[in-house]
């Protein structure tokens, strides 16, 4: 072998080397910054690229989880709110504080995996519930039984001269200028059709609270309905 050959042969071999720690750096690094810096420099120096890197690039990387430890110290300081502090924040709310984020694709692996255990244990553990599913399949049911209707005049929207004049939008009552935001006795079905439940919550977790808020409003509805249809039969009996 020529000395040509052997440093022709030298310098592919560095540069091969010098490919493999930037597939490392990609790999190892947690923010864009550090991986498209080392990548060019790796790159575009490959020469002396590995020493450098032997020296200092391994102590470049490891610090990303002494900064994402130290980070639990700097959660309350305007720095987290920068774009760079990012993936940090991300790793401590999956870890520690339990937030909904994507953290796996902020964070990738191993970090963004304790995310996805983190719903996995959460869906686990949360009360079950086909309620809605259950729902969706009564109103299928419904519209198959009882087929499509004209929307009440009184919800329909008025936007032009003609559909004020045939009675459009006359009556509706705007629910948040109704006491508790709630428009009490008011009625959406379609006049041709029973008004029907579809929704059925269970007695647990969150849908334990909603089938008391519903048990409430349906208490209010036949309240208004009661109270008006005794004030339109009141001057009949007073005859």
């Amino acid at each position: 072998m020529t000395e040509n050959e052997f440093l022709f042969v030298l310098y592919l071999g560095i540069q091969i080397v010098a490919v493999l720690f930037a597939l490392r750096a990609v790999k190892t690094a947690r923010t864009p910054q550090g991986s498209v810096g080392w990548v060019v420099f790796l790159f575009a120096a490959p020469h002396i690229a590995v020493p450098i890197y032997l020296f200092l690039g391994h102590k470049r990387y490891p610090g990303y989880i002494t900064a994402r430890r130290e980070m639990h110290r700097e959660i309350a300081s305007l720095r987290a709110l920068t774009a760079e502090n990012a993936p940090r924040r991300t790793s401590v709310a999956a870890e520690d504080v339990g937030g909904r984020v994507a953290a796996f694709e902020r964070l990738g692996s191993p970090e963004g995996e304790l995310a996805l255990v983190q719903a996995v244990l959460y869906l686990a553990i949360a009360p079950k519930s086909n309620a809605v599913y259950r729902a969706a399949g009564e109103a299928r049911r419904f519209v198959r039984e009882h087929g499509t209707q004209a929307v009440p005049m009184h919800l329909r929207n008025a936007p032009t001269k003609l559909m004020k004049q045939i009675g459009a939008a006359q009556g509706y009552r705007y629910a948040h200028d109704e006491p508790g935001a709630f428009a009490a006795g008011e009625r959406y079905f379609p006049e041709a059709l029973p008004e029907a439940r579809l929704y059925r919550p269970t007695e647990r977790g969150q849908e334990a609270r909603i089938a008391e808020r519903m048990a409430e409003l349906q208490r209010l509805n036949r309240q208004a309905r009661a109270a008006a249809a005794s004030s339109e039969s009141a001057p009949g009996d007073k005859a």
